[in-house]
């Protein structure tokens, strides 16, 4: 009887809060629809890239063959063969093919040039299926134009059990994790994961903890200007942020050996800019919460939200065609851009020059998010 009277009182204090019954019922609703979309192990509109020295019809044949399928994305041709590794360094593709001129084969009538893939590791999960995709797909082009072609039945005939079928090489190498090993895919994308973690929770308590505590009013009657109160309450979250990246790093790179070949300067400014994103977001939710518990119930939907559209998991390539909400969101999402950045820095190597364009994503969405957080920050001074 005690315990049925007080689950109708919990009962009646959970259905009073407006707010926090529309994150129970609503949010849960919207976050399968928003990451059913990204969630999949397939992959779908891998963008590809083609260095055709070769000349041949039959590479032509091949290009269009590959632009068809709906795994891949084709983004044209590329005239110089140098281009290649700087094409996955500043990730314009996520593999290149290059045709070139095959030795003299023991079956000169089939015109089909060498086929070489190459695939950026730096995703593991992603390279792996590309590569298996992309030679299975040069290998039945291959085969196919080996029986359609008129001179095939005498070859059969003829030829000897050695070149049957014909022999050719289709070369897949993977750059920059070519043993595809998760941990330098993935290890990356955790320091990301552990500056969103640390400063939304701690960000997200910020204000509303104050609210609770009764402090807020103590804190609006202060000196301090809203901005100083802004930055005072963004400051912390930030450097507990920054320590677990200083902390964070080290261990990937001595422990679990991930390869680090770029500046760590710039990771850190990438890191920088993030954060004032992340805190801003925390501080913005931590604003228009009424309780801890809305609070954190925002926190949460946020960080799944965010981790999920950054391509942590899965390339956000592959979300499918009707995806327009979330491909919108991950538009706007920064832990995406810092993840493109970190992964580049430390698998590939990437430079400021093969950054430009993440970077300036990153300082547009922490600069816009830092003024509407603010605003939405002052205005719950007023309150």
């Amino acid at each position: 009887m005690r315990i049925r009277t007080l689950v109708r009182k919990e009962t009646i204090e959970i259905l009073r809060q407006k707010e926090l019954l529309f994150l129970i019922l609503a949010v849960p609703i919207l976050e399968i629809v928003i990451l059913g979309y990204v969630i999949a192990l397939n992959i779908r509109n891998i963008p590809i890239r083609v260095i055709d020295e070769s000349g041949s019809p039959a590479a032509a044949r091949l290009v269009a063959r590959m632009a068809s399928s709906p795994e891949f994305r084709y983004d044209g041709t590329v005239l110089r063969t140098g281009d290649a590794m700087e094409i996955l360094v500043r990730g314009e593709a996520r593999a290149v093919v290059t045709f070139r001129k095959p030795p003299p084969a023991p079956l000169p009538f089939l015109d089909v040039p060498e086929i070489q893939v190459l695939v950026d590791g730096s995703d593991a999960v992603a390279a792996q299926i590309t590569a298996g995709v992309l030679s299975g797909i040069a290998r039945d082009f291959v085969a196919g134009e080996f029986l359609a072609a008129e001179e095939a039945p005498v070859a059969l005939l003829a030829a000897p059990r050695t070149i049957l079928p014909p022999r050719i090489a289709v070369r897949t190498l993977v750059r920059f994790n070519p043993d595809l090993k998760s941990i330098d895919s993935q290890g990356p994308g955790l320091v990301g994961l552990l500056l969103t973690f640390i400063t939304f929770l701690l960000g997200g308590l910020a204000v509303v903890r104050e609210r609770e505590q009764q402090t807020f009013d103590t804190l609006r009657a202060s000196r301090l200007r809203p901005i100083e109160i802004f930055v005072g309450k963004g400051l912390p979250p930030a450097a507990a942020g920054l320590f677990h990246l200083i902390l964070g790093i080290p261990i990937l790179i001595f422990w679990f050996q991930v390869p680090f070949r770029g500046s760590a300067a710039l990771i850190l400014l990438a890191c920088l800019i993030y954060l004032v994103a992340a805190v801003s977001l925390a501080l913005a939710f931590s604003a228009v919460s009424s309780t801890q518990q809305q609070a954190m119930f925002l926190v949460w939907y946020a960080i799944m939200t965010i981790v999920v559209l950054s391509g942590f998991f899965t390339p956000l390539e592959s979300m499918a065609p009707g995806a327009h909400l979330s491909r919108g969101i991950a538009a706007v999402n920064p832990f995406r851009y810092l993840m493109r950045i970190v992964r580049s820095v430390m698998i590939k190597g990437a430079g400021p020059a093969d950054l430009l364009g993440d970077f300036a994503a990153l300082i547009a969405l922490a600069v816009a998010y830092a003024g509407g957080s603010f605003l939405v920050f002052r205005r719950s001074l007023k309150r």
